[in-house]
């Protein structure tokens, strides 16, 4: 047959209250196991308590369980339905009686005591899986006395609870009496806690704190009951302050200034007071601190004049923190440097003679570097070096100094000038002038209060509208004349206008002298009047002026703007003609100018125009045939001259000149006729040497430098006046049909057809060179002399001690000095001669090294040595001033010269030899001066 199979579980247990291992659980608290699924009462018993179980093996050799060392056990049939309730899936353990309290249960039970579907057994709760739990302790009554207040060691510190104090003494006091078992307990940690001695109602407790933190005091029982703890926070601190920062508002200080002083400590200080501060040169008021107790101010003034700054210090140690502690750390200081004195006493004035206008304190002039005027004799902390600056607040510049001395600073100085410098003239305009004083490092003091306003104007007035026009012709009966000018006029009484006819002839004079008539008065003589807001000038004139003439319209007197600047046109300020008879028109003038080439080929350096038959007052020349002409220009009689301001070439008739008179009336122009080149540029190229030629040469060739340009000639003269032209192609020049005659001597230059001639290539002018034979000869010298000698023994003659450029060549060759010579201050050259022969009275200065080594010594026989033989009569004198270095030579060192048989000369020589082993050699019976300490 077919058996069914059943699906049938047993039951678990899912949850329990209280959980498994739970604690605090209520001592009347029913048990409640929950599980799987619906269960009911089998047999058996539930057992809880407190006692541990053990498991044993029987007599039975079985294995079973037993509890030991119990105290509370309660064994409960299942079918006790006082005490057990099931309920579907849940059994509920409500025992009669509660658990001790503080005490560990366990619930156990066997198998078959709960069943569930199909009746299968539920597994129980056995030795490992009982369910444990911890009852919770008894209440126990909360003590009745309460800690009311704590307090600690803090001496010296600003609050109760802030000390730098280790070893503290902690108490307090308590409300209530204390039951027995009760105690007071005080913990510094949060975590462990400290009984406390009692005494009546207060409490201490001793300990050592090494950090912040909380103190806590309660009242605690027996059972551990205890109080809600009352707390406070406190601070240990056992660090000083320090100084943070200490500064100044301000760097520098003038006497009698005074800046902020702020010091800023690492915390709140107290204690601080002005008499802390070291002082140098300063004075202190007005300490204050701020909200925190961190930052103080203080009012620093610089004191007495004299020195270059001061200083505020201050030692951490002056003050101390809340907890007690004073500051630590080295003297802190701030320096301040001297600011100059201020001038904001004082002010900038124009001197009296810088005011050039109409009134002497209106700061108006025509002087753009005025002198200002300065008192500084009342301005205290300025020092000898300091600087005085003017500085000009429209530029934006400083425009003068001053450097204060000792005398300005004395009780006769004070009172100073100072010019506004050339580089910083002022400008058209108006300026504000202030000073202040400087230090060497730039540090200045306060500006000058009150700005001084000078008004430059340094142009003068001109006339900008004439009536009658200038020039024109107007109809008869002219008698009001008017002159406009371009700014107002500072008239004085005896200014005024002449009015000239065309023939010179003075026709009236006025001046401001003459007052207008009053009111309505009808006028019975000629006047003048001006409107200093329109500038015009108005001629009145009583009697028509002239007709058929020309009139000028000249000034009296200077007139000048209101800065005093001059007019700058013509004395003549109008010029006009009334129309009638008898009028002279001038005639054309005549041109001229000098050919400084060949004659007639109109090629010249003279730019230069000559202009003749002048006879009207003005004239004006034009270059460009008419287009153009030139300012006008006062002719003032006789002829006039202007020079042609750029080389070219102009055509004839491209340049022209016209006169004209006052009323404007011009001639035909005048021309210059020829065609002309104006030519101011010397050549470049330049001759260097003549060849070796003699006295009775007929040809002569030699070289010359750089390119001839066209027109550029090589000239060669034998009396320097008379000039003709050599050969020259590719650097060589030559000339031929020459006779030298007994002078031996020809002079070359380089010209061009203008006859500018190119600088000589030995001294910077246009000097002709002048070359010597080959045979030798006797030449005469002067300063404007440059020759250079040929091969033969050549003499040359010196007239007037200065040299130009003198070349003895080969050969030897002899300089005669008419006239005293100083080789030291020679601005010429002097080369290549192996004598000197001195004229009678005659000095010879050698001076220096370096004037004998100007003279380009020969080489002589005596290898590595130049020799200079001097010979003059006993007048004669050889100067060796200054000639510190050299040597005398003797017997000791006469061969290490390379000198031998000195006995062959005759007489008796002292033979100097310098640094540079030169010998000069003297003979003949010159006097040798100033030779003291040069041996």
């Amino acid at each position: 047959m077919t058996l069914a199979t059943s699906t049938a579980t047993a039951p678990v247990l899912t949850s329990a209250t209280p959980a498994d291992n739970s604690g605090a659980v209520s001592a009347s608290a029913n048990i409640v196991l929950n599980f799987s699924g619906a269960v009911h009462a089998g047999s058996g018993y539930i057992t809880i308590s407190d006692g541990a179980t053990q498991t044993y093996m029987g007599r039975d050799g079985l294995l079973h369980t037993r509890l030991v060392g119990a105290t509370d056990t309660r064994t409960i049939s299942i079918a006790d339905a006082s005490q057990v309730t099931i309920s579907g899936s849940q059994v509920t353990i409500n025992l009669s009686s509660d658990l001790k309290a503080g005490v560990s249960y366990s619930v156990q039970m066997g198998s078959g005591v709960l069943l569930g579907e199909s009746n299968l057994s539920y597994a129980g709760l056995a030795d490992a899986t009982k369910l444990n739990f911890a009852v919770g302790a008894a209440t126990v009554p909360a003590p009745t006395a309460v800690v009311d207040s704590l307090s600690m060691y803090s001496w010296g510190s600003e609050g109760p609870f802030v000390t730098n104090i280790a070893a503290q003494h902690f108490s307090g006091t308590i409300n209530g009496a204390l039951n027995s078992g009760e105690k007071v307990e005080v913990s510094i940690d949060g975590t462990t806690w400290h009984s406390a001695t009692v005494s009546g109602g207060n409490w201490s407790y001793d300990a050592t704190i090494a950090a912040s933190g909380t103190l806590r005091a309660r009242v605690s029982n027996s059972a551990g009951v205890s109080t809600e703890p009352l707390s406070q926070a406190y601070t240990y601190d056992t660090t000083g302050p320090v100084i943070s920062s200490i500064s100044l508002s301000k760097e520098a200080l003038s006497v009698g200034e005074s800046a902020t002083l702020t010091v800023v400590f690492s915390e709140k200080v107290t204690g601080l007071t002005l008499d802390a501060f070291g002082k140098h040169n300063s004075l202190l008021r007005g300490l204050e601190a701020s909200a925190d107790g961190k930052t103080w101010t203080a009012i620093v003034t610089m004191g007495s004049e004299g020195l270059l700054g001061g200083d505020v210090a201050l030692n951490p140690s002056a003050v101390k923190d809340g907890a007690g502690n004073y500051g630590t750390g080295d003297w802190n200081t701030v320096t301040y440097t001297r600011k100059p004195g201020s001038l904001a006493e004082t002010s900038v004035t124009l001197k009296a003679g810088s005011d050039t206008g109409q009134h002497t304190d209106d700061g108006l002039t025509k002087d753009d570097t005025p002198t200002v005027h300065l008192d500084i004799g009342h301005v205290a902390g300025l020092l000898a070096g300091d600087i005085i600056k003017i500085y000009d607040e429209a530029s934006e510049k400083v425009v003068g100094t001053h450097t204060v001395t000792a005398y300005d600073l004395g009780m006769y100085g004070g009172s100073i000038d100072i010019d506004i410098d050339a580089e910083h003239a002022l400008a058209e305009g108006t300026h504000q002038l202030v000073a202040y004083a400087s230090d060497a490092a730039g540090v200045r003091g306060a500006t000058t209060g009150t700005a001084l306003e000078v008004t430059v104007d340094t142009t003068g007035p001109a006339i900008t509208n004439t009536s009658p026009a200038n020039g024109p012709a107007v109809d008869p009966g002219l008698q009001t004349i008017t002159l406009t000018f371009s700014e107002d006029i500072d008239w004085s009484s005896s200014d005024g206008i002449a009015i000239v006819d065309d023939q010179d002839n003075p026709v009236l004079d006025l001046t401001f002298e003459t007052p207008p008539p009053a009111g309505e008065e009808v006028p019975s003589y000629s006047y003048l009047s001006y409107d200093s807001e329109t500038h015009v000038l108005t001629i009145k004139l009583h009697t028509p002026l002239a007709a058929g003439k020309g009139y000028g319209v000249y000034s009296v007197g200077e007139i000048k703007d209101l800065a005093h600047n001059a007019y700058a046109g013509n004395t003549q300020l109008l010029g006009f003609l009334i129309n009638g008879e008898g009028q002279a028109i001038p005639l054309a003038p005549t041109l001229a100018i000098t050919d400084t080439g060949a004659a007639g080929d109109g090629v010249t350096s003279n730019g230069t125009i000559t202009v003749s038959g002048m006879t009207a007052s003005h004239w004006k020349y034009s270059l460009d045939g008419g287009a153009s002409y030139s300012d006008e220009r006062n002719a003032d009689g006789g002829n006039v001259t202007f020079d042609i301001p750029n080389d070219g070439s102009y055509e004839a008739g491209q340049i022209l000149v016209k006169q004209y008179n006052t009323a404007g009336q011009e001639s035909s122009a005048g021309s210059l006729a020829i065609n002309l080149t104006v030519d101011r540029v010397a050549p470049e190229a330049a001759v260097l040497s003549a060849g070796s030629f003699s006295q009775g040469a007929t040809a002569i060739s030699g070289s010359y430098q750089g390119t001839l340009r066209s027109g550029e000639v090589i000239q060669y003269s034998l009396n320097g006046t008379d000039w003709s032209a050599a050969t020259a192609a590719n650097g060589t020049w030559s000339v031929s049909g020459v006779a030298l005659g007994d002078s031996g001597k020809i002079a070359l230059r380089v010209a061009d057809l203008a006859g500018n001639v190119a600088d000589n290539p030995h001294v910077p002018d246009t000097l002709p060179t002048w070359f010597g034979s080959s045979s030798g000869g006797s030449y005469t010298a002067t300063a404007s002399t440059v020759l250079v000698a040929g091969a033969g023994n050549d003499g040359v003659g010196l007239v007037g001690g200065v040299a130009g450029y003198l070349d003895g060549g080969a050969g030897d060759d002899t300089l005669m000095l008419v006239n005293s010579l100083n080789l030291a201050s020679a601005a010429g050259q002097i080369k290549n001669f192996e004598n000197i022969a001195l004229g009678s009275g005659v000095t010879l200065t050698l001076g220096s090294m370096a004037a004998v080594a100007a003279l380009d010594l020969p080489g002589s026989l005596i290898s590595g040595f130049s020799l200079l033989t001097v010979e003059g009569s006993s007048s004669a004198h050889i100067d060796l001033a200054g000639t510190s270095g050299w040597r005398a030579v003797n017997s000791d060192n006469i061969f290490g010269l390379g000198l031998n048989l000195l006995s062959e000369l005759l007489g008796w020589h002292n033979i100097y030899v310098n640094t540079d082993a030169h010998v000069i050699m003297m003979v003949g019976s010159p006097q040798v001066d100033n030779i003291a300490g040069l041996l």
